[in-house]
């Protein structure tokens, strides 16, 4: 051992450093009675000069132990205690930067505090931190991306983030660390309902109740799942699966469990904030009474769809649909009428077209559907099924029963045009021909056939 740690080690068995506070106590006080003792002793049996002298050294020695003593067990005890009163202090006035940790000088109760409070503010740092950081993110998508990275460093590697879609009345995985194997039966993602933690809106955990939860299907594995509660309703769930070896360690898990559900409550607010943008730029991009993007959206888009298109060298469909006679409808059988034409055609439409297309309610009673990744000859067939489709489709309104029909203006970027714009407006040119050739029809753009020059006869 090196001179200098001997000394060390020395210094703290002398000043009771590690040594826990009630066994110092316990010491000082045995000690005390001790001394009292010798000098007890030496005073009775003291005599002369030299009995006097060893009586004054005794008592000597006793003071500077007690001074000794003292000095340690008040610096173990108010240095710890004035830097935590400190940091109090700091993270009262909500500053979190400033906050610094505590120095552990001892090994004591004092010590060990001492550390835990360092780590309850490493851990107050590192929330503030991701709060932070989630508040920048741009969307909801951005937050749960960062829920996930956050449970992986927590231990948590199996986990899986549901949110409540609106419009389907179910739930789609916006995170998942399974790679797509899943946990939970797939008929959540229909009906919301029946996820327990969804429904009832509290955590559900398979280590107090095993099988509490029918709906899911990790054999073997255990579960637990937090709501995540946005305006005082459920919008969706985090599932934590654990393998079989660590579920033994109920504990351990739980508190790895709560230790992320502190982060879910900080997402929550910047959550709710995001979907509330999310949704006045979703009611901002649609039209109310169709339900189908509108104009706007289409403008905003169509940047994105033509540079995709001309980077996988595919072609995109544009198809400009308008219900012939609509007018009459609103003129015979009111605006009602009208309204539920709009509707009725709107979905017919819907139906015959492929997830990846894009629907969207372009004018009054013109509707513009735009097929990426899509061949010349996929774009006709589709144009004819859509015309078909609404003119098989029966609208019962008020009075009677209707038919309508819908001329159908086709168009194909980039063969058609250089822009996606100047290509709607060849679907629209058109379309004006197919209105005026008789309507209930599908008429392309024509391309003018190549010119070539030779030489002069």
């Amino acid at each position: 051992m090196q001179p200098s740690r001997f000394l060390f080690r020395a210094f703290e068995m002398l000043t009771f450093m590690n040594m826990p506070i009630r066994q110092k106590f316990t010491l000082f006080a045995l000690g005390v009675s001790l001394w009292f003792v010798v000098i007890g002793a030496l005073g009775a049996f003291a005599e002369g000069t030299i009995g006097r002298s060893a009586l004054l050294g005794a008592e000597l020695i006793a003071h500077a132990l007690l001074i000794l003593f003292a000095i340690s067990i008040t610096r173990s005890l108010t240095g710890p205690i004035d830097g935590i009163i400190q940091q109090i202090r700091v993270l009262t006035k909500g500053n979190l930067d400033h906050m610094a940790h505590i120095q552990v000088a001892s090994g004591d109760e004092v010590g060990e505090m001492s550390t835990r409070f360092n780590h309850l503010l490493d851990s107050l740092q590192d929330v503030a931190t991701f709060r932070k950081v989630i508040e920048s993110d741009d969307s909801s998508l951005d937050v749960y991306s960062r829920l996930g990275q956050t449970f992986d460093r927590l231990g948590l590697p199996k986990h899986r983030v549901y949110a409540a879609d609106r419009r389907a009345k179910g739930l789609e995985v916006v995170f998942d660390s399974s790679g797509g194997e899943g946990w939970c039966s797939a008929e959540i993602l229909a009906d919301a309902a029946l996820c327990r933690a969804h429904r009832t809106g509290t955590a559900v955990a398979s280590f107090s109740f095993p099988g509490v939860c029918r709906q899911f299907c990790g054999r073997g594995s255990e579960h637990v799942c937090v709501p995540l509660m946005l305006g005082g309703a459920a919008a969706g769930a985090v599932q934590f699966v654990f393998d079989p070896a660590e579920a033994t360690n109920g504990e351990q898990a739980r508190a790895r469990v709560e230790l992320a559900e502190r982060y879910v409550k900080e997402a929550l607010p910047v959550l709710e904030t995001r979907r509330l943008t999310e949704t006045l730029r979703e009611q901002s991009l649609r039209d109310p009474l169709t339900g189908l993007y509108n104009r706007r959206y289409v403008a905003e888009c169509q940047g994105t769809i033509s540079a995709l298109a001309q980077r996988r060298g595919t072609s995109v469909g544009v198809l400009l649909c308008d219900i012939d006679h609509f007018k009459s409808v609103n003129d015979v059988y009111g605006h009602d009428a009208g309204d539920l034409v709009l509707k009725t055609v709107a979905q017919s439409l819907l139906l015959q077209l492929r997830r990846s297309d894009v629907l969207a309610r372009f004018g009054g009673e013109e509707f513009l559907a735009i097929l990426p990744d899509a061949t010349v000859e996929s774009i006709g067939i589709a144009a004819e099924r859509l015309r078909r489709a609404v003119a098989e489709c029966k609208i019962v309104v008020d009075g009677g029963e209707l038919r309508k029909t819908i001329s159908v203006g086709v168009a194909v970027f980039p063969a058609d045009a250089e822009s996606f714009g100047q290509c709607v407006k060849l679907a629209d040119a058109a379309l004006y021909r197919a209105k005026e050739s008789g309507r209930d029809r599908v008429v392309a753009h024509v391309r003018e056939p190549a010119t070539t020059t030779g030489p002069a006869a």
